[in-house]
């Protein structure tokens, strides 16, 4: 899985690991998807690898959670002259990734990046990520440096312990009759196709039909979500998944209507074919049952909420835009101070997920891109609630009745969402010291 931000050549360096000519670089727009059959192990078997490219604008971070697999190999480009966002996405991997190989690329595009490039950065990487290997400096433009680093992702893969596991050979045969399946033509299938699949294949217990969708989900052969909303729709093409989610939150129309969508502006996003990310020749057409599943979908992961204060109308929070109103300062009057801080750079990522759940709470129009004011809906208290990226804090200024109690709900809130991720993290409350006669944070 490629990883990183802005123009670094994700997908230059994907095309030149499977043998296409360079190119001009584009911009990832959701999630571009590869095959690479060139790999045999000792056995001279063929390894089938699907490579994943991840859109690095910071809007589409919301949905990476979505594919961002454990137990993969991540190839994280980072730029030789500012590698300031390495630690972000290496919090990404570890929480949502965990126990996958890391192969770190510095892309340089000219004489310039190459010469300004510099270790010290990563050597600080690795006091907190020790087992990072040596990174790789190289040009797929130029192709220098490139075939030690091909040579050391091919060791990677084939090293991988997944490869040596023994599965029974009726797994297979599903395995490749989904994959037939699930193509641009049909995008999902009932559970109860799967099921009748396994049945005509000798394969009937429960558990380890899930567990067969979930390691297909972990090596790109579909997309899995185990979820109830999805009880009849459990097995999905990754292309048509991706595809669709990503269309919705790059839109034009959602980024003018800032993160504002009714079933016109669905159907204005949907009403041309979609091409495919993985190749632009391919063509998608969604029907409405198609974008109300994907809708319905981001909805379960908090990416999406119905607007409690607009019948018919949508609200992606990752979308909003504009600063807080000054007139909301009032909301820190008389308020108490509390404040999750968090170890890792998650932070708004948390809060889209937050403000999704308090929507049908705030007051009108009372939120903004990094923040929320919400009222409790059995007393006069006001929460106003906001962070920055990259600040690892979420701040709350709590005032009216029942300050507490409201406090004690909306931390739930943050702790429940945090479980996704299992980021450290420490809950302070502001109080005025007579010692030191000033304001300051102690930890709950």
């Amino acid at each position: 899985m490629f990883v990183g931000d802005g123009e670094l050549g994700k997908t230059s360096l994907m095309k030149k690991i499977i043998g296409l000519p360079f190119t001009k670089e584009e911009t990832t727009h959701g999630i571009n998807k590869k095959s690479w059959n060139e790999i045999k192990n000792s056995n001279n078997e063929e390894i089938k690898v699907n490579l994943w490219d991840f859109g690095g604008q910071h809007i589409q971070h919301s949905l990476h959670q979505f594919f961002l697999t454990e137990k993969v190999v991540y190839i994280l480009l980072l730029n030789p002259r500012n590698d300031t966002n390495a630690m972000y996405w290496l919090e990404q991997i570890d929480k949502l990734g965990k126990d996958s190989e890391i192969l770190i690329v510095y892309n340089w595009k000219n004489a310039k990046d190459k010469e300004s490039h510099t270790s010290k950065n990563f050597y600080e990487l690795r006091k907190t990520y020790p087992k990072l290997r040596e990174p790789f400096l190289l040009s797929c433009k130029e192709g220098e440096n490139f075939d030690s680093f091909k040579k050391e992702l091919i060791k990677t893969i084939l090293s991988q312990k997944d490869l040596l596991v023994q599965y029974p050979l009726n797994w297979f045969d599903i395995k490749k009759e989904l994959e037939k399946d699930v193509t641009v033509n049909k995008n999902y299938i009932a559970y109860n196709e799967y099921d009748t699949i396994c049945k005509n294949n000798e394969y009937t217990n429960e558990a380890n039909k899930k567990n067969l969708l979930k390691q297909l989900d972990k090596i790109g052969s579909i997309v899995f979500f185990d979820k109830p909303i999805l009880n009849d729709l459990q097995v999905l093409n990754p292309d048509w998944i991706t595809t669709g989610a990503y269309s919705i939150i790059t839109s034009e129309i959602t980024n003018d209507k800032k993160g504002h969508l009714n079933y016109k502006d669905l159907n204005a996003i949907f009403k041309e074919e979609k091409s495919l990310f993985a190749n632009k020749e391919i063509k998608l057409q969604y029907k409405e049952k198609d974008f109300q599943f994907i809708i319905a979908l981001m909805t379960e992961y908090d990416l999406c909420v119905e607007n409690p204060f607009e019948k018919n109308e949508y609200l992606i929070p990752c979308a909003f835009e504009g600063e807080k109103p000054k007139q909301f300062d009032v909301y820190k009057e008389n308020s108490k101070q509390y404040r999750f801080t968090f170890e890792s750079a998650f932070e708004m990522l948390i809060m889209y997920r937050f403000m999704a759940r308090n929507i049908s709470k705030c007051i009108k129009d009372g939120y903004w891109q990094s923040g929320i004011v919400i009222k409790d809906p059995h007393s006069e208290t006001y929460a106003l609630v906001e962070t920055n990226q990259y600040s690892k804090i979420i701040n709350f200024w709590i005032s009216g009745a029942n300050i507490r109690e409201l406090w004690e709900v909306l931390r739930s809130h943050i702790k429940d969402i945090n479980s996704k991720y299992s980021l450290k993290y420490k809950e302070q409350v502001l109080y005025f010291s007579q010692r030191d006669s000033k304001t300051v944070f102690f930890i709950l």
